[in-house]
């Protein structure tokens, strides 16, 4: 029997165990990382968040083994499910990637603009629900429903509630009178009497007050340069509107007009106002 026999027997049975030996330390360090990524993060019970409420990763995080690669703020502009990911270095100095949901709801109730009374003339053809204004900061088309019987045909007042209930069952309602009353003969308009901001100014300009002109197509075409001589510190510009209830929504034929001239005759310029005129502009 050759001498070497015993020599590659042995060297074969060390290489088996070493092989062995490193084989039990990889599957034993697959697992300790195993461990460590599964006791890295640990979440808040409490995934629940108001939507549009500013919150970051670690928000939702009850403990950390390690750092964050980036503490982000999380979008919270959708209602329901988010996922949210995010890098985090672990005890042992690796990176890791971690995913988990959140979810946003809509916890206010829809607004109610109405009196406490809304008068109509006999005959009266409008629903009443599209003319009782109320709306919700989240739902376009809440569910608008008038509680109690009313007549539009007969005199009389009507005691009625008006509620609004928008899609994540949030309710608001509100007590009313519908009065039905004659119909009258007379066609005048209604005229307003005329304001001039200089009696404005003179009246009510404090150190504490600022005064403004709120504009829309109703006012026609604005000389911009003479309501900055004027005094007039500020200007609310309407942008658009909604045409009818569960209709759709116009930008005011004079918006962008305005909004340019405004900010042509401003002392400084606005970033804010600027990008927002190149999202209208560019969704028009």
């Amino acid at each position: 029997m050759s001498k070497k026999l015993p020599i590659i027997i042995i060297s074969a049975i060390i290489v088996i165990i070493i092989a062995i030996v490193a084989g039990i330390y990889v599957v034993r360090e697959i697992k300790e990382n195993e461990r460590i990524d599964r006791e890295a993060v640990t979440l808040k019970q409490d995934l629940t968040i108001e939507f549009g409420q500013k919150a970051k990763v670690s928000d939702f995080i009850e403990n950390l083994n390690g750092s964050y690669v980036n503490d982000y703020e999380i979008d919270t502009e959708h209602l329901g499910d988010i996922e949210v990911s995010f890098e985090y270095i672990n005890i042992k100095n690796k990176k890791r990637n971690y995913t988990f949901e959140i979810h946003t709801k809509d916890v206010n109730a829809p607004k109610i603009y109405c009196g406490a009374s809304y008068t109509v003339k006999v005959g009266y053809d409008k629903n009443l629900t599209d003319v009782l204004l109320s709306g919700d900061d989240i739902d376009d088309n809440p569910k608008r429903e008038i509680i109690g019987e009313y007549d539009f045909n007969t005199i009389g007042n009507y005691n009625l509630t008006y509620i609004v209930t928008d899609s994540s069952g949030n309710k608001a309602s509100k007590d009313i009178v519908l009065k039905v009353v004659e119909k009258t003969n007379n066609t005048e308009p209604s005229i307003g009497k005329t304001v001039y901001i200089n009696d404005v100014i003179n009246n009510h300009k404090t150190d504490s007050t600022k005064i403004g002109i709120d504009v829309s197509k109703w006012q026609g075409k604005i000389n911009w340069e003479e309501v900055k001589n004027s005094g007039v510190e500020f200007a609310m510009i309407r942008l658009g509107y909604q045409k009818d209830y569960d209709a759709d929504y116009a930008v005011d034929p004079y918006f962008v007009e305005n909004i340019e001239s405004a900010i042509s005759n401003r002392n400084t310029s606005s970033e804010y106002i600027s990008t927002l005129m190149q999202k209208i502009l560019i969704k028009q």
